[in-house]
């Protein structure tokens, strides 16, 4: 591996590490979803991983190392790390989800 695929790793690893896991993004949103976090993550880490920067001009750009270091960073700590997350905040999504049912419950017209 050259010293600059290394650099761009290490470099996505920092960035990754600041920005914080996909499960405090998905408990801090108006609509937390269950295992939010490991959904986030996952699709965030295969739109690097997998993304086909090709074109009918330049059919040689496919992906470059730091996208894919990048998109590793994602699928192989962060979705991991997400799904342990998502699991101890399972009960706290799961009442929030059952507070804003009966909230919409309560809102909805009673049928006559």
């Amino acid at each position: 591996m050259g010293k600059n695929v290394l650099a761009a790793c290490a470099a996505a690893l920092a960035l990754g590490a600041l920005s914080g896991c996909g499960t405090v993004e998905n408990v801090h949103r108006d609509n937390p979803l269950v295992y939010g976090g490991v959904r986030e993550m996952g699709a965030l880490g295969c739109q690097f991983c997998f993304r086909n920067d090709s074109t009918p001009e330049h059919p040689d750009r496919i992906l470059g190392g730091f996208e894919f270091c990048i998109g590793s960073y994602f699928l192989l700590i962060d979705t991991p790390l997400s799904a342990i997350g998502d699991t101890l905040t399972l009960p706290y999504v799961l009442y929030l989800k059952a507070q804003r049912d009966r909230l919409a419950d309560s809102l909805k017209p009673a049928a006559e």
